[in-house]
């Protein structure tokens, strides 16, 4: 699946191409989500602090009406960011060193490429995991998610290859009723086009394939 997303490709309040999958967990499910992931090597970064989502679980209204419900940020999101090498703390490069030992063969120009997984009901949220990659190479990402609201007992682990590279027991939920799921690619307003690659996306039982 390819997603593209050009200037101009405004829905509900940001430029996005996105499909979305209601899968109606409640509290105490667990699903798990995968997928993988590529961005062209020609892939034009963010302006600085703008946002551009991949995948996204957001709250809904639980009867079905937008017109008076708040407009909350996703409880969980994976994020394309770049970072600037130059400036990271030595907490960030020891977890590089212990789940990428060769991210610093990914730094182009003090920037490396990473996906950001967060998780939270409350700002800031809660950084679980963040991934280095080269563009230009296919990634695969899994999420397995045990829904959780007002310290139910959840979790949010985050999968690199198969490889378990994070885990948050912080609530997921903003409220006790079904979030959803999207993926595709969701930004703040930018001047040029971004295309983002999907491939053998999995929504299903709760174990690492």
């Amino acid at each position: 699946m390819g997603a593209t997303v050009n200037a101009g490709d405004v829905v509900n309040e940001g430029e996005r191409a996105e499909i979305a999958y209601h899968a109606l967990d409640s509290k105490g499910n667990e699903r798990l989500y995968e997928w993988e992931c590529y961005l062209p090597t020609d892939f034009t970064d963010p302006d600085p602090g703008e946002f551009l989502h991949v995948a996204q679980w957001h709250d809904w209204p639980e009867d079905g009406d937008w017109s008076d419900y708040p407009r909350n940020s996703p409880s969980i999101s994976c994020d394309y960011e770049y970072v600037v090498v130059s400036t990271l703390d030595s907490s960030i490069t020891n977890y590089f060193d212990t789940f990428f030992p060769t991210w610093n063969s990914l730094v182009i120009a003090d920037r490396l490429p990473v996906w950001f997984a967060t998780v939270g009901t409350e700002v800031p949220k809660e950084t679980i995991a963040i991934i280095p990659f080269a563009k230009g190479t296919w990634q695969k990402i899994g999420f397995q998610i045990k829904w959780s609201f007002s310290g139910s007992g959840g979790h949010v682990k985050v999968f690199h290859n198969n490889t378990l590279i994070g885990i948050s027991t912080e609530d997921n939920m903003y409220f006790d009723y079904p979030h959803f799921f999207k993926c595709g690619v969701y930004r703040a307003p930018q001047a040029f086009s971004q295309t983002v690659l999907f491939d053998n996306i999995n929504i299903g039982a709760a174990t690492i394939s």
